[in-house]
């Protein structure tokens, strides 16, 4: 019988992580990730109730809200800030606020459980949202 020894090739395959297709979703950070959208459906239905020009009904459309948010912002946003990037320079990042105004707009126009009056309900429900988030957060531990 002969004894192979094996070279650093084969060595190395076996030490390398197997690579998977998608995300490593074990329930700890799915758990995560439910806990999160909760935490910002809380937050999307509270300050559509602090606020008299934004309205989210039903309730448990607030889910589907701080979905279709969450997408925006993860997709349509970042290409936007970066096309404003240089207005952003020149207000040194307010124009931030108009960037997430206007993606509560478009999430109203994406969305028939949002409705916001205007420009400036926009603005203000971007900046309640963004602290009752954070309170929430706070409160909860989730990052």
């Amino acid at each position: 019988m002969e004894r192979r020894v094996a070279g650093a090739g084969e060595q190395a395959r076996r030490e390398a992580p197997a690579l998977t297709l998608g995300a490593n979703l074990n329930s700890e950070t799915f758990s995560d990730m439910i806990a999160r959208l909760l935490i910002s459906a809380v937050a999307v239905w509270v300050t559509a109730w602090l606020l008299e020009g934004v309205t989210v009904e039903p309730w448990w459309a607030a889910i589907i809200v701080a979905v279709v948010l969450g997408l925006i912002n993860t997709f349509i946003r970042p290409v936007v800030k970066l096309l404003a990037l240089p207005l952003n320079i020149v207000t040194l990042g307010l124009f931030s606020l108009v960037i997430n105004a206007l993606m509560v707009m478009l999430c109203d126009w994406f969305t028939p459980y949002l409705q916001v009056e205007n420009f400036l309900y926009a603005l203000w429900f971007s900046i309640v949202l963004t602290v009752v988030n954070w309170v929430l957060h706070l409160f909860t531990g989730k990052d």
